[in-house]
């Protein structure tokens, strides 16, 4: 009598079946405005480190704020669109037509990176029924 290793094609369907049915109710659970939300509130939490880090290199001498809006956000220099970073071009902003900011509002960072707050400040990031928080302390500045 010969001994055949392997599987039958009986094992095989039900793997597949298996794999086939949790990839479907993974596929189910995916929503693609999590990872949107996710990605524009580190942005958000880059910039506001950025323009707390620039402020604190140049001892106070020039003022650096981000100013927040519905739909984005932009880093001044002394009331002036500050260069970019990454492309070295100028105007250091960023919009998104498709997640809401709320509040608007302007934050002036001073020489020890104080934002000047009176309380935690909670900026809400929405897109659709999902939403995120980006929470910056009132002395420090550290953005979370």
């Amino acid at each position: 009598m010969k001994n055949y290793a392997g599987f039958t094609l009986i094992e095989l369907l039900m793997t597949l079946l298996i794999i086939g049915t949790l990839s479907a109710a993974a596929f189910s659970r995916f929503n693609p405005a999590i990872f949107t939300l996710r990605s524009a509130s580190d942005d958000l939490v880059s910039a506001i480190r950025y323009t707390q880090q620039q402020a604190m290199s140049h001892g106070g001498l020039s003022l650096y704020a981000i100013l927040i809006n519905s739909n984005g956000y932009s880093v001044t220099r002394d009331g002036a669109a500050d260069i970019d970073p990454m492309s070295g071009s100028n105007g250091f902003q960023q919009n998104w037509s498709d997640i809401n900011f709320s509040p608007s509002l302007q934050i002036t960072f001073d020489g020890q990176g104080d934002p000047g707050l009176a309380a935690p400040l909670t900026i809400t990031l929405t897109q659709g029924t999902e939403s995120r928080q980006v929470i910056i302390e009132k002395t420090t500045g550290f953005v979370r």
